[in-house]
């Protein structure tokens, strides 16, 4: 008996992004946490390695009402002040009149996922760096979309704009 469905894709996933934290942790233990930088992951920490939480933002945020910061927002797509501001924020001042739609994801992933969703039929292409989170992969396989991969770096550690136009 299993508790997934038959057609579920079982394969462990291997992870590019927590690969290269875990080179960037063997780098540090070989030559000195004090000859790597790593920025893998995409936190700020300070020198003693110490996740930073900015008190320019927790002394705002901390401001709060609890019960504003533990409400649900007025509808599943945000609240309308949000995405009022989200736009004016993307359009900075031109006055496009663009037709839009702005919609609050619960983070990064979950705008990626929406889209893929939302957006792409099944069959259509995703293009996915060589490094990227391994849930982008499985969010495509889900739905049913194929997946071109690109080297996200090129031999000189720069974008890799040529492997994009390939």
């Amino acid at each position: 008996m299993t508790f997934t469905k038959k057609s579920a894709n079982l394969t462990p996933i291997a992870d590019a992004v927590f690969t290269v934290v875990g080179k960037a942790r063997e780098d540090k233990r070989i030559n000195g946490e004090e000859n790597v930088i790593d920025a893998t992951i995409g936190t700020l920490c300070d020198n003693d390695g110490n996740l930073v939480a900015l008190k320019s933002v927790f002394d705002h945020y901390d401001e709060i009402d609890h019960r504003i910061k533990a409400s649900y927002a007025a509808s599943f797509d945000g609240n309308p002040n949000f995405r009022k501001d989200v736009y004016e924020w993307v359009t900075q001042g031109t006055n496009l009149k663009l037709a839009h739609n702005v919609v609050a994801t619960p983070g990064g992933s979950g705008a990626v996922s929406s889209t893929f969703t939302s957006v792409l039929d099944e069959g259509e292409t995703v293009i996915i760096p060589n490094i990227a989170w391994g849930s982008y992969r499985l969010m495509a396989t889900e739905n049913n979309l194929k997946i071109a991969e690109y080297e996200l770096f090129n031999d000189e550690n720069h974008f890799n704009i040529d492997s994009i136009k390939e």
